[in-house]
């Protein structure tokens, strides 16, 4: 039977060479039959550009470019940089938030997700920022060295931004995932960002990467299951 893999949230980064080790097994092993991969946002903790080159950047686009089904990448709140470049030099073809997918048979909305957290009123304003493309252009004109500085300073405002909220405002919000659901024409969304992955009538969320991966698995005959592994 076939499958279709997506995931989101692996917050890939220097500092953990053990989640990235786990994700180029999980290309192998467990995406190794997959008819296609859908990564949702935030493959990495922070992305500065696609002009950066080091060790970690070369083994994570290795994996990617090694991978031989059709693979497809979307921004996340962590990785909104990444760009067509990246996709291109991976094989992969980069997905607009949200998007239409036909999903054998069956239209699906995917998304990274933190659109549909409407609550968060001061993220949302902080993204609609960061998303303008003449301020990206700038940023990625900066050097290297200043973009590093800058986007440590801007993950440590996030925590402690995240630390001020309550559960349910970090949360998607029904009346986003309905309004959604009728614009797009769809019964069913994928998404991930919340962290709190689930199989819900309406929506499927994905699980983060933390201490071992996890991916959510749809089946040609329509069935969906969370999986995890180490």
């Amino acid at each position: 039977m076939s499958v279709t893999l997506f995931i989101s949230d692996l917050h890939l980064s220097p500092e953990n060479p053990a989640m990235t080790d786990c994700f180029v097994r999980f290309l192998k092993r467990e995406a190794a039959n997959a008819d296609g991969l859908y990564i949702l946002g935030d493959l990495f903790e922070a992305w500065i550009g696609d002009d950066v080159q080091d060790d970690f950047t070369h083994t994570v686009t290795n994996a990617l470019k090694s991978w031989p089904k059709p693979l497809y990448l979307m921004q996340g709140n962590r990785d909104f940089l990444m760009g067509e470049k990246f996709a291109q030099k991976v094989n992969a073809t980069l997905l607009s938030d949200p998007t239409v997918i036909d999903l054998y048979g069956n239209s699906t909305l995917v998304s990274h997700g933190d659109l549909l957290c409407t609550d968060d009123v001061s993220y949302l304003r902080f993204r609609k920022i960061v998303h303008i493309k003449l301020l990206q252009k700038l940023f990625l004109y900066l050097p290297l060295s200043l973009r590093l500085k800058i986007a440590a300073k801007l993950r440590s405002k996030s925590s402690s931004h995240v630390k001020t909220l309550s559960p349910e405002i970090m949360d998607v919000t029904p009346r986003a995932v309905a309004e959604w659901l009728a614009q797009y024409g769809v019964s069913s969304i994928i998404h991930g960002h919340t962290h709190r992955p689930g199989i819900h009538f309406e929506r499927k969320v994905l699980p983060a990467w933390h201490g071992r991966g996890g991916a959510l698995v749809v089946n040609s005959a329509g069935s969906s299951e969370l999986v995890y592994f180490d």
